[in-house]
């Protein structure tokens, strides 16, 4: 729920700053992604682990990775779709290592969903840089992983 919110809260940020519809647009998306991750928190009695406070996180690696990304991501336009880009790739990373730790169905079948989000979130950004002539560069993801990512369709 917690990088979920991140996104989101990186994109309010963004959008705020540049008011590029493609941060509105993936903003939505990513508070469907908190509803459906926090479903699945519910169901299990489980706690949210922060206030639904913008910007604020209790993991403090998220915390930091949020801070240093919004940075970044507020000097121009380019660089909010860039560090965009690059939170989706620590999203696939961190959903496919949860994919592969958990032996329960229902909570696997939120994370693949979870997953597609951030991988057709991660080709939308490829592609609104592409449209602005700069190429992207993985920077967690391997480049045959990205490049398998960003093909499909």
């Amino acid at each position: 729920w917690e990088e979920e919110k991140a996104a989101r809260d990186l994109y309010t940020s963004l959008y705020d700053k540049n008011n590029l519809s493609i941060f509105m647009n993936l903003l939505r998306s990513e508070q469907s992604h908190m509803d459906q991750a926090k479903a699945i928190i519910d169901k299990y009695g489980l706690t949210i682990p922060a206030k639904d406070e913008p910007g604020v996180f209790q993991n403090v690696t998220l915390q930091e990775i949020h801070n240093k990304l919004l940075a970044e991501g507020l000097q121009s336009d380019q660089d909010a779709l860039l560090v965009a880009a690059t939170f989706e790739e620590i999203s696939i990373m961190d959903l496919e290592r949860e994919i592969s730790a958990t032996e329960t169905e229902d909570i696997k079948v939120v994370y693949q969903g979870l997953l597609a989000g951030s991988r057709k979130h991660l080709r939308s950004y490829v592609s609104e840089l592409q449209g602005r002539g700069i190429q992207y560069a993985p920077k967690y993801l391997d480049k045959a992983r990205f490049e398998e990512i960003v093909k499909v369709g």
